[in-house]
């Protein structure tokens, strides 16, 4: 699931904290998820190839919330690398 940072000023945080009881994320999350798109067809954009969607979703993480630690922005790419599983050109 791809992760999307909200960035927003403090006192927009804090406004949106008084009247809603939310954060900036929390107020676009119920956007983030999109069910039963009956296969919609897309290209990609590296090789112009034609892809499904059944499911789609996206979380959104308020990025004040975000940790900056490489070595967990080492598993994050090594886990997407695993997950998709490219391919090596032989160019």
């Amino acid at each position: 699931m791809p992760y999307v940072a909200v960035f927003s000023s403090p006192s927009a945080q804090a406004k949106l904290l008084d009247k809603n009881g939310l954060t900036p994320a929390e107020l676009l999350r119920p956007w983030g998820e999109v069910n039963n798109l009956n296969n919609y067809s897309v290209k990609t954009c590296d090789k112009n190839m034609p892809y499904k969607l059944k499911n789609f979703r996206v979380n959104f993480i308020d990025s004040h919330r975000m940790v900056n630690d490489p070595k967990i922005s080492a598993r994050i790419v090594e886990k997407i690398i695993k997950t998709n599983n490219p391919k090596l050109s032989s160019k």
